[in-house]
C-alpha cells in the first residue's frame, strides 16, 4: 500500500490513523475513509482492524491496510500497533467524519497542552436538551458541573458528570468519548490495555472508552477534551444494537458498572481504607436510585424483571470481581 502523501509541511508530531470496525458501516465508513484522504495533515498510516471473519469494505482510498484481530470493542484497540511507528496515533471508529482539519486542530492541542491523550467532543452532552438531561441524571447518575479546566470526570461512585459549558478549546478530563481519541502510542502501551479485554467476555464493553482513559489519568497521564475538533459522529448501526434490543440488558449494564467501578476505584493503590469507604457508600447509593429508575421502567415496559436484572447485574459483577481471573489481570494503576 502506497503512504498518504503530505500535503501541506508541519512541525506537528506524526501521526497515524487506527479504525476498528466490523464492516459493516456501508456508506459511513466510505465517508469516513474520504474524510481522512481530505486531511490537510496526511497521516504516515491508515490502519482498518477488522475483525476476523467479516468481509472487507469494498470501497478504498488506495492507502489503507487492513489487518485482522479478534473480534470486541476493545479487542480491537487495545493493539500493539506494531505496524504503526507513529508518535502518534488516531484511535476511531468506523462512523465518524473529520474536518480537513480535524487531524491538525487535535495535534495542536496535543503539543499546545503537552497532553498525552486528546479525546473529541462527539456526543455533545452539553447541547441535550432539559428531558434528556434530567434523563441521564435519574438513569445513569450523569451530572452536569461547570468548570473552566475540566471536560470529564469521574466520581467515587464511578459515574461521569460532564461540563455543562464548555468552550471550543481544550480541557483535561478523567474520562472520554470513544468515536475519535488522539493517543501517544508510548502511553497507550505504557498502561497495557490488552488487559482490559475482560470487558469484551461481557458480551458487550460497556463505558470501554471511560475506562480506558481514566487509566491513561490514573497512571499519570495528562488526558484532555478538545471541544470544536470538526469531528462529526454520524450515529451508524454498531453492536450497541443487539446490545439495545436485548431484554437483558439492564443485567449485563448492571454488571458492567460494578465491575468497571471496582476496577476504576478499588484498585487504586494510593486510596486509603477512608477513601475506600466513602467509594463504596457513593456506590451503593448509585445503585439504590439505579434501582428506583429501574422499578420505574418497570412499570412503563410492564416488564417487572427489570429491576430483578439490576440485582442480579450487580451481584454477578461482584462474584466477578472475586474471581481468580479477575483477581490475576494486572493492576490498574502501574505507574506511580
Amino acid at each position: 500500500m502506497s503512504k498518504p502523501a503530505k500535503t501541506e509541511p508541519t512541525d506537528l508530531p506524526s501521526y497515524s490513523i487506527a479504525i476498528r470496525t466490523l464492516g459493516k458501516s456501508g456508506v459511513l465508513l466510505k465517508k469516513e475513509l474520504q474524510s481522512i484522504a481530505n486531511q490537510r495533515n496526511s497521516p504516515d498510516k491508515v490502519l482498518v482492524y477488522i475483525a476476523k471473519g467479516f468481509e472487507r469494505p469494498e470501497y478504498s482510498i488506495g492507502c489503507e491496510e487492513y489487518v485482522e484481530v479478534d473480534k470486541g470493542m476493545v479487542s480491537q484497540r487495545a493493539l500493539s500497533y506494531d505496524e504503526i511507528e507513529s508518535e502518534f496515533i488516531l484511535l476511531l471508529d468506523d462512523d465518524v467524519q473529520l474536518a480537513p482539519d480535524s487531524a491538525e486542530r487535535l495535534l495542536n492541542a496535543a503539543v499546545d497542552n503537552n497532553a498525552d491523550c486528546v479525546c473529541s467532543d462527539t456526543f455533545h452532552n452539553q447541547n441535550m436538551g432539559v428531558a434528556a438531561k434530567l434523563y441521564n441524571i435519574f438513569v445513569n447518575m450523569t451530572f452536569p458541573f461547570r468548570s473552566k479546566k475540566w471536560a470529564m470526570k469521574i466520581g467515587a461512585d464511578g459515574a461521569m458528570s460532564y461540563n455543562a459549558s464548555p468552550e471550543n478549546r481544550f480541557y483535561e478530563t478523567q474520562a472520554g468519548e470513544g468515536p475519535a481519541i488522539l493517543v501517544r502510542k508510548k502511553a497507550w502501551l505504557e498502561c497495557d490495555m490488552k488487559s482490559e479485554k475482560w470487558m469484551d467476555s461481557l458480551g458487550f464493553a460497556y463505558a470501554d472508552d471511560f475506562l480506558e482513559i481514566f487509566k491513561l489519568h490514573s497512571n499519570g497521564f495528562k488526558c484532555g477534551t478538545l471541544y470544536g475538533s470538526g469531528i462529526v459522529h454520524l450515529n451508524g448501526a454498531t453492536s450497541s444494537k443487539s446490545y439495545k434490543s436485548d431484554p437483558k440488558r439492564f443485567f449485563l449494564r448492571s454488571k458492567s458498572i460494578y465491575i468497571n467501578w471496582h476496577r476504576m476505584m478499588m484498585s487504586d493503590p494510593s486510596a486509603n481504607k477512608i477513601a475506600k469507604l466513602t467509594r463504596m457508600l457513593a456506590f451503593s447509593l448509585r445503585c439504590t436510585v439505579l434501582l428506583l429508575s429501574y422499578i420505574t421502567a418497570a412499570v412503563a415496559m410492564i416488564n417487572p424483571k427489570i429491576p430483578f436484572y439490576h440485582i442480579q447485574g450487580l451481584f454477578h459483577g461482584y462474584r466477578f470481581a472475586k474471581s481468580a481471573s479477575y483477581k490475576n489481570l494486572p493492576p490498574f494503576v502501574l505507574r506511580k
